[in-house]
């Protein structure tokens, strides 16, 4: 017991053993009924088998008791038989390669279950019809029931040995995504599948040999003098240098190669490099050059550092949460001309890839819908991202209790692609990047968390404070994935209601006290904007809560019974103004200005401000004297 309560618990795996093992649980009861099922066919059809040839002994139908003269009626039953038999057996053996294109059990290993599978119900087969033989003795009833059937038996081997070795092959190297509809089937709700052999019918090699196939740009701590430029390259690149240069400013850095999972297939195969500048001068405007081998790989690119407090400048910041790279979403990032943010930061669920490496096409859409993108004068620009981490980015539940680790070769492809901390001024291994991290950004911080993903909510809590202490004069903002004030919950929801409850318990306090200004919460899907909240009501004083995180994707209108808003449910009073359903979709745009006065909007997809969605706050110069 002590052995299936650890295994159950998931205690003591690895990220890829511990999503794995996540997925198994949630299919289990399911998979049980299925091969339950299955069985209990099978064991039906013995017995009627059973009963059927008891019966035509009784009744004289084995005509002259003769091992090659049967019935008729004989004859039906077995054909009935048969093909009921080998239905049941298809559907218990589909469920070997469907685990093995997951990699929860090796191809090889699926190969040789599906043999094995197959055989026995051939011998089934053959004992079953030898049955009907007048012999004795056992082996003579066996070969001439071989005899009977050579023909068919000889088919059924060969179809069911190609079966055996050819769709475990096929199937290999799954991807299970959601809301990214360029490649893959749609199985149901917006979950697209797709396999190595599948993909190819889609796409070629993503990363030519001897170029460059994605460009991109994100933010350590002092995003206002420092980026980090992400580069993926083909096979042959095998060294890079970046470039920024400015009418008063020149740097060129090595870039560093971080490994990239070789278990991903050919088409996907890549290197990841990322060029890490500091010292930049704020508010500046850098072209940007990519080089191997002293050749510019990347002509005509732009990037722009974030605005200073001392720059007196607007900063423009693009805000949402679960984008969907479907027409939505698609046209969402088609506006980002018209926001022309300084940064785009997403509040988890970036690519809905569920943390599987072999879904690294959804990544790669990703980024080509938001960098880099055209500015009026046709020169491309590159906007920076900030993320914080959702459950689909690393998989799909809470993997704070497991103690794992993440690796090069498991991923998530989140923390290969998207370096946002530097620790001793320099990028860390993927294994030691985080899911919480914190951004300056002119006179404001603002804390990326982990809705207790990879750490527990409690975790965070003392590195919050270590942090607040040494920028104690800053204007505090957050985002994070789950929400403390969802505007839809099911109550038989046991993913959100224990996050939500434990978030309150320990961050709840954190931004009451430190007088954060807003937090901006996702994952429900759907609109919303509190009345400023403290000690969980209505207060002038209080922090305004933004969200729940519908960036393009296709959500549902919240039910009566899963309201969290109206008179008598939890948080009936505190917002604002709510949307559910599909025309929930939207992303907020926030602006800074330099006199202290911060402008939030929320716009459509079709960029058309929603309505009641704007919102004035002013900032406090003065908030360490006030704490």
């Amino acid at each position: 017991m002590f052995f299936v309560k650890n295994y159950w618990d998931g205690l003591g795996m690895n990220y890829s053993e511990s999503f794995w093992h996540t997925v198994f649980r949630n299919i289990s009861p399911l998979s049980a009924i299925f091969i339950g099922s299955s069985i209990l066919i099978l064991i039906i059809i013995i017995l009627l088998d059973k009963y059927y040839f008891n019966r035509a002994k009784q009744e004289g139908l084995l005509i002259n008791n003769s091992e090659t003269n049967i019935s008729p009626i004989i004859k039906i039953l077995d054909f009935v038989g048969i093909i009921s038999f080998w239905i049941g057996i298809l559907l218990f053996s589909i469920i070997i390669p469907l685990i093995s294109s997951f990699e929860f059990i090796a191809v090889e290993l699926a190969i040789l279950l599906m043999i094995i599978i197959y055989s026995l119900g051939i011998v089934y087969q053959i004992w079953r019809i030898s049955s009907y033989a007048k012999q004795q003795k056992f082996l003579k009833r066996i070969e001439v029931s071989i005899q009977k059937q050579k023909l068919l038996l000889l088919t059924q081997g060969l179809i069911l040995l190609a079966a055996s070795i050819t769709v475990p092959i096929i199937l290999q190297k799954g991807c299970l995504c959601i809301f990214s509809d360029k490649y893959g089937i749609n199985i149901q709700l917006d979950i697209f599948y797709s396999t190595q052999t599948t993909r190819g019918y889609w796409y070629d090699q993503i990363c030519k040999d001897d170029e460059i196939c994605q460009i991109y740009a994100t933010l350590p701590q002092d995003t206002m003098h420092s980026v980090i430029i992400n580069v993926h390259t083909g096979r042959n690149i095998n060294s890079l240098y970046a470039e920024l240069n400015s009418d008063s400013q020149y740097f060129v850095e090595r870039c560093t190669e971080f490994p990239f999972p070789s278990r991903v297939d050919s088409r996907g195969q890549r290197r990841v490099y990322s060029c890490l500048f500091q010292n930049l001068f704020s508010n500046t405007e850098f072209d940007v050059k990519i080089f191997h081998n002293n050749v510019n790989l990347y002509k005509q690119l732009k990037y722009r550092t974030l605005p200073s407090e001392q720059d007196q400048q607007e900063l423009v910041i693009l805000f949402g949460g679960d984008y969907g790279n479907i027409q939505e979403g698609r046209e969402m990032a088609n506006h980002l001309l018209d926001v022309n943010p300084h940064v785009v930061l997403i509040g988890g669920d970036v690519t809905y890839d569920n943390g599987i490496i072999h879904c690294y096409y959804s990544q790669d859409q990703f980024i080509k819908s938001f960098s880099p993108y055209k500015q009026k004068n046709n020169i491309l620009r590159i906007v920076p991202f900030i993320f914080s981490v959702g459950n689909h980015d690393v998989g799909f539940n809470d993997y704070s209790n497991y103690n794992i680790t993440v690796s090069d070769e498991d991923g998530p492809l989140y923390f290969t692609y998207y370096p946002m901390k530097l620790v001793n001024n320099s990028i860390p291994q993927i294994k030691d990047r985080t899911t919480y991290n914190y951004h300056i950004m002119q006179n404001l911080i603002l804390f990326g968390l982990d809705t207790g993903y990879l750490h527990s909510h409690e975790s965070q809590v003392q590195w919050f404070k270590d942090i607040i202490s040494q920028y104690p004069d800053y204007t505090r903002f957050a985002h994070y994935h789950v929400p403390m004030y969802p505007t839809c919950a099911y109550k038989s929801d046991t993913g959100l209601w224990p996050k939500l409850l434990t978030a309150q318990k320990y961050w709840l306090p954190l931004f009451d006290d430190y007088k954060f200004k807003a937090v901006f919460e996702n994952h429900v899907h759907q609109f919303k904007r509190t009345f400023p909240i403290k000690n969980g009501k209505r207060d002038n004083l209080g922090t305004v809560y933004f969200g729940d995180g519908s960036m393009g994707i296709k959500s549902t209108k919240c039910t009566n019974d899963a309201t969290t808003y109206q008179d008598g449910q939890p948080f009936a009073g505190l917002f604002d103004t709510v949307i559910t359903g599909q025309e929930s979709n939207h992303y907020w745009v926030l602006h800074s200005y330099p006199n202290g006065s911060l402008h939030y909007e929320a716009r459509s997809p079709n960029y058309q401000i929603i309505v009641n969605s704007t919102y004035e706050q002013k900032i406090n110069l003065s908030i360490k004297d006030d704490l």
